[in-house]
This record gives C-alpha cells, structure tokens and sequence, in this order.
C-alpha cells in the first residue's frame, strides 16, 4: 500500500489568465516520517519559469525551475500545498515566444514529480499531471 496519497491527481490551468492558482493536499498515510522528494518536470524550459510552488507559510519558493525539493512528512501528516501558474498574459512571460508543449489531446506534458522511499526501502515515484489548456 502506497503510505503517500495525493489530491487531486491532476491540476488544470487557464493559459489565458494571470496568475492561476490550484490546491493539492499531499497526505502521508505511513506510520513513518517519509522525505518527500518534490520535482517540477517538463519537456519545456519556459514552462518552469511560469509555474512554482511556494511554501504556504511564507513567500520563499520551494520548487521551481526545475529544481527538487526535500519535504519532510510525518506520520498521518496532511500538508497544503499550492502550484501557481503565470499565465500568457502576465508581463513576464510576454517577453517569451515559445509555447507550453502539447500532446494530442492538447494538454501540457508538464507533472510533479513526488519520489520517496518506504520502510521497506523501495524508491517510490508518484507524477501529478500538470493540464495547462
């Protein structure tokens, strides 16, 4: 059984508005303190530069650019995170020519990635979709 649940397991942008802002809960489930690798990945470097995750009890950012972070959850742990997404519109992204990549279904290929180790010491993977539309 998989300690670490996630909600929801996807998140949905507008492309078109500035400054999108979603919710996901991240909740360890375990009965041991699970450090929780956080990674933003995409096939797009521009895609880094408009998404971030900031830590909610501050203004300090915890993932963006593609850059992981360690956050360490304890046992039966809920912890609120949000993912923010600057949008075409939003004056520092204008400047940038390139587009959000899209597969056919006209969603991004852009996710979070979640990695942990268990108690038995099996590396686990969890991916959040990322949908920018």
């Amino acid at each position: 059984m998989c300690p670490i649940k996630i909600k929801p397991e996807n998140l949905q942008f507008d492309k078109k508005k500035q400054n999108n802002k979603v919710e996901f809960m991240i909740t360890n489930d375990g009965f041991d303190l699970v450090d929780l690798e956080v990674n933003l990945l995409s096939n797009d470097s521009d895609i880094s530069k408009k998404i971030t995750i900031p830590d909610i009890r501050g203004s300090a950012i915890i993932c963006e650019q593609n850059k992981p972070a360690i956050i360490p959850i304890n046992p039966q742990e809920h912890m609120l995170f949000y993912v923010i997404y600057k949008g075409e519109n939003d004056e520092k992204s204008c400047h940038s020519q390139s587009t959000i990549p899209t597969n056919n279904l006209g969603k991004s290929n852009t996710e979070i990635e979640l990695k942990y180790t268990d108690e038995t010491g099996h590396r686990n993977r969890i991916s959040v979709p990322i949908n920018v539309e």
